[in-house]
């Protein structure tokens, strides 16, 4: 759990990409969370769930990235501000299994 963790950032996301076994991540509130960063994780096939709450650089390229994490089920992305309707869209299209607390578009 790195929620309200402000100083992580793209570096830090490819440091925890190597946690091959992680099952959950809790990004909630990391503002340096960005789509660099978001494709580094990516890599994590174990991942079941992401909490990307008020991480206000998750944008459209960030959506791409999660939506090839196969393992994941649940993504919260509430108050994400730089996710638009069409990234959203596009993911729930991929990853139609996938539930995603959707943020206010």
């Amino acid at each position: 759990n790195l929620s309200h963790c402000r100083g992580v950032d793209a570096a830090d996301l490819r440091s925890i990409s190597q946690l091959q076994s992680l099952a959950s991540l809790n990004l909630r509130g990391c503002r340096g969370v960005d789509a660099a960063g978001l494709q580094s994780i990516s890599q994590l096939q174990s991942l079941a769930s992401l909490d990307l709450s008020w991480c206000d650089g998750v944008d459209a390229a960030g959506l791409r990235s999660i939506s090839q994490l196969q393992s994941l089920t649940s993504l919260n992305l509430m108050r994400c501000w730089g996710v638009d309707a069409a990234g959203l869209l596009r993911l729930e299209n991929e990853r139609p299994l996938l539930k995603v607390h959707r943020p206010n578009v």
